[in-house]
C-alpha cells in the first residue's frame, strides 16, 4: 500500500481517491476519520490504531499543520513506547511511504485540509 498523491482535500491510495480524513491499519485504509473535537485527537480517535499495536504512528497535521494531539494522547504513546510523528501532510506521505517500505509495523490518522 504506498500513498501516490496528496494535495489539500485529496489523497490517492493505491489508486483510491479519498476527500476526507483517513487512517491506515493493518494495511488497509479506514475511510472518513472524524475526530470527535475537530481539529484535536484524543485517545478515542485513536484506539483502532493501538489495537494493531504499531511500532510508530503517523499523523499528517493538515497542509499547514494545524491539526494536533491532546497532551494526553502524547503521554500514552509515550508511555506505551510508541514512536509519534507529527508531521503536515504532505511530508507524513513521504514518511508513511518509507516505513511502509521498511516493514515497520505502522499506523496513521492523516487529515487532509487545515
Amino acid at each position: 500500500m504506498f500513498i501516490e498523491l496528496y494535495k489539500f482535500g485529496r489523497i490517492v491510495i493505491q489508486g483510491q481517491t479519498y476527500t476526507r480524513d483517513v487512517k491506515i491499519l493493518e494495511g488497509r485504509v479506514v475511510p472518513h476519520w472524524w475526530r470527535e473535537s475537530g481539529h484535536r485527537v484524543v485517545l478515542g480517535d485513536i484506539r483502532d490504531l493501538l489495537r494493531t499495536a504499531p511500532e510508530v504512528i503517523v499523523f499528517g497535521m493538515g497542509k499547514p499543520g494545524l491539526m494536533r494531539l491532546d497532551p494526553d494522547v502524547r503521554d500514552y504513546l509515550q508511555r506505551e513506547e510508541i514512536e509519534t510523528i507529527e508531521q503536515p501532510t504532505a511530508q507524513a506521505m513521504e514518511t508513511i511511504n518509507s516505513l511502509l517500505q521498511s516493514g515497520r509495523r505502522m499506523a496513521a490518522g492523516i487529515h487532509l485540509t487545515c
